[in-house]
């Protein structure tokens, strides 16, 4: 530069274009925990608004902008990503192809679970369990579509597939290798449950009258083929046998079938009530069999339960009775049979004290067959100890022949008279079964001294 004068003036500078160079980092991308070390030639640098020296390495999680500016005033921003959290499953369900219930899969339904990542990801090792059990055949694929975050995995449910609650494993990593091992943990409200096995009979129990019987299955059960009506009694057959021989019971109705509280069924009990009656007198060793009519009763889910299913022959409870001769003190039992007697009814007798209180612990006489004998066979009287002092005398229960029970009052002697027996008005004769200790019959009496010391049946 040249003035007026001639002076000459010379000015050097340098005109740079040229923006600065980031290596080590690239705008746009996203890294994963093993971080980043970006680099810059001249100039100064900020990270996120903070001053940055170039080759410092960076691996926390988050969002970074780096701002390079060299003298003569150009610029260069890098945005990039450090991303350390492993992949996440946002959506899942799993449900079962069953027309009837979308919860519930049986054998020939498949089992689905359905979900959405986060971000894209890649899905490896997938595998399902039941009950710890390895499932066998899972599938996964995109679900179809062309959504990078969808997928889908399945598997079909067959005869040895484990019964229970599905729960599928797999891995997840995300494109820059951030990886995470995932269970679903689907409550069993949200699940599908896995089940092949049909009912079954696990139970059953004859009211002691053998008016009805009780029937326990596996699972709740259903009749009509949607397993959505309540079972009726042409579901199920009864059949009876005459264990002595004696052509009774000749047959056996079902006269209706009901909730164990008498109300009608809804559909879906695990026990039943069936109410039958007998053609001809039940007597000791008759049996009751309950069972299933091929393809009439199933689960919720369809599952058909057997037609071998059956309560097994439930023996069939004898019912006693008596009459009672007051003029030889005599109780004869009816509905009695061989097998009774010898193996050994009982004949056990309860006294009481005045105010009619009773005490077993006290008063129970050892037992005695019933029959089997006609000798007669004395029992322990069993008075009450706070009256008598000595209970070899007093009231006498004896087994007299097959099935007859004879009773009979043995005076004191000296020590106590006979009023003081008289006292005793509340005396208990009670049969039981020698096996069950099952009390099949209870009779009072007292004793009428106006009319010479007569025992009276209450």
């Amino acid at each position: 530069m040249t003035d007026y004068a001639g002076n000459k003036t010379v000015v050097l500078f340098i005109i740079d274009t040229v923006f600065p160079e980031v290596t080590g980092v690239t705008d746009g991308n996203t890294y994963g925990a093993s971080g980043v070390t970006p680099v810059y030639t001249g100039g100064t640098a900020e990270l996120n608004g903070e001053p940055y020296d170039s080759g410092t390495f960076i691996n926390r999680h988050g969002d970074y902008t780096l701002i390079v500016q060299d003298k003569a005033g150009n610029t260069i921003t890098v945005s990039f990503v450090i991303d350390r959290e492993s992949p996440m499953i946002t959506e899942k369900s799993m449900t079962s192809d069953n027309s009837n219930h979308s919860q519930i899969a049986r054998e020939g339904d498949i089992v689905t679970l359905s979900f959405r990542t986060a971000e894209a990801a890649t899905i490896s090792n997938m595998r399902a369990y039941i009950e710890g059990v390895t499932v066998d055949a899972v599938t996964l694929d995109d679900a179809g579509d062309k959504d990078p975050l969808t997928w889908r995995a399945y598997f079909p449910v067959d005869s040895s597939t484990k019964n229970g609650l599905p729960v599928f494993h797999f891995d997840l990593t995300d494109e820059v290798g951030n990886h995470r091992s995932y269970y679903t943990n689907f409550s069993s409200v949200n699940s599908v449950t896995v089940d092949t096995k049909a009912p079954e009979i696990i139970s059953s129990v004859v009211q002691p009258n053998n008016g009805y019987i009780d029937v326990t299955f596996s699972e709740g059960v259903f009749g009509g083929t949607d397993g959505k009506l309540a079972i009726d009694k042409s579901d199920i057959k009864a059949v009876t046998s005459d264990g002595t021989s004696d052509g009774n019971p000749s047959s056996v109705t079902i006269d209706s079938i009901t909730k164990t509280d008498g109300s009608e069924l809804t559909g879906g009990e695990s026990m039943i009530r069936v109410h039958v009656s007998f053609t001809g007198e039940v007597t000791k060793g008759d049996t009751l069999e309950i069972m299933t009519v091929n393809g009439a009763i199933r689960d919720q889910v369809g599952n058909i339960i057997a037609d071998d299913q059956t309560t097994g022959e439930k023996t069939l409870n004898t019912t006693l009775g008596y009459t009672w001769d007051e003029a030889t003190n005599t109780i004869t039992l009816t509905g009695l049979t061989v097998e009774d007697n010898t193996s050994g009814d009982r004949v056990q007798l309860i006294t009481a004290r005045d105010d009619l209180s009773i005490y077993d612990a006290d008063f129970q006489t050892r037992p005695t067959n019933i029959g089997g004998s006609n000798s007669l066979i004395s029992i322990s009287a069993g008075l009450d100890k706070a009256e008598f002092w000595n209970t070899g005398d007093g009231l006498f229960a004896n087994a007299v022949g097959s099935g007859k029970i004879q009773l009979e009052l043995v005076a004191l002697g000296n020590m106590i008279s006979d009023d003081t027996i008289m006292k005793q008005d509340n005396l208990q004769l009670y049969i039981q079964d020698a096996e069950a200790s099952e009390r099949k019959i209870t009779l009072s009496f007292n004793i009428d001294s106006t009319r010479e010391d007569t025992i009276i049946l209450n």
